[in-house]
């Protein structure tokens, strides 16, 4: 049965085996340097009253069975986009906007050429 406690850094719940008892281990959340305390300080969830079922363990959680069904997912909800009524732009109306643009950068790029020859 392993040994559970908690990271003094993190506060995980941390689970290894009792041959690690005294042995200084990295907590795999945090990746602080955790000391294996000798006995198990976490109590039972079944002597609490009222305390929420354990938490599951890091190491030495049972695996499941070999060909056993994998529980079954429910799939994604496809993103909703909502249409836009603000602005509306024609072909025509993009179509001036990208050949003022363009005009726009040539012009610029000539003036600077004019400006750096006089230089």
């Amino acid at each position: 049965m392993p040994i559970r406690f908690r990271c003094p850094f993190c506060d995980q719940l941390l689970g290894i085996s009792r041959r690690k008892v005294g042995t200084v281990i990295e907590c795999p959340n945090c990746h602080g340097q955790v000391g294996v305390p000798g006995d198990d300080p976490v109590p039972e969830a079944a002597s609490l009253p009222g305390a929420p079922p354990p938490e599951p363990l890091l190491f030495g959680a049972p695996a499941p069975a070999f060909g056993a069904p994998l529980p079954a997912l429910a799939p994604p909800a496809p993103p909703t986009i909502a249409p836009t009524a603000d602005y509306v732009l024609s072909t025509t109306t993009a179509a001036l906007l990208v050949i003022g643009a363009v005009t726009l950068l040539g012009v610029a790029f000539l003036v600077g050429l004019l400006i750096g020859s006089k230089l």
